[in-house]
């Protein structure tokens, strides 16, 4: 069994980079002021002006941009709606290979080996640990039914000797 690789590339460098320009369009354009009259600037301002500088440790600044809800959406940056559409529609097709890749990885074949992945460790110049057994996924199963709730050990034990 292979340990999943989410490819991560699917995200084009193109629209991440249009992401981060409309939003700190629409910051700059619509929401800048509002974080000027916001209770954590008040805050910052008074403690600038006090020349005290302790941490504001129960403060928080958050802006957000639900992507599940584009009502909210800001209409007045150009380009806002049209690329977070796009945005939204490519983390949902990640989001399922993800789910794909960690369900197959999670829920093997009773017919898959398990093992350490041996030409990953190699290409990282690390040493093989010997003391992990390789067993089919099955095998291990039909042990762990009657072991579950004992260590670990015994029951990778248990399936080498089958």
């Amino acid at each position: 069994m292979t340990i999943p690789v989410i490819d991560l590339s699917k995200l084009s460098e193109e629209l991440l980079d249009r992401v981060k320009k409309v939003s700190s369009e629409c910051y700059r354009l619509e929401r800048q002021e509002r974080f000027k009259t916001s209770t954590p600037a008040k805050l910052l301002n008074e403690l600038i002006e006090k020349k005290c500088y302790n941490k504001l440790e129960t403060v928080d600044w958050e802006d957000v941009f639900l992507l599940s809800d584009d009502n909210d959406w800001s209409s007045q940056t150009p380009g806002f709606r049209e690329t977070m559409t796009e945005y939204k529609h490519e983390l949902k097709k990640l989001a399922v290979q993800v789910m794909r890749s960690i369900a197959s990885f999670y829920n093997p074949s009773y017919n898959a080996t398990i093992s350490l992945a041996k030409q990953l460790l190699k290409t990282l110049n690390k040493e093989v640990n010997t003391d992990y057994p390789e067993f089919v996924f099955g095998d291990y199963m039909s042990v762990y039914t009657e072991q579950k709730f004992l260590p670990k050990e015994p029951r990778f034990q248990a399936v080498k000797s089958k």
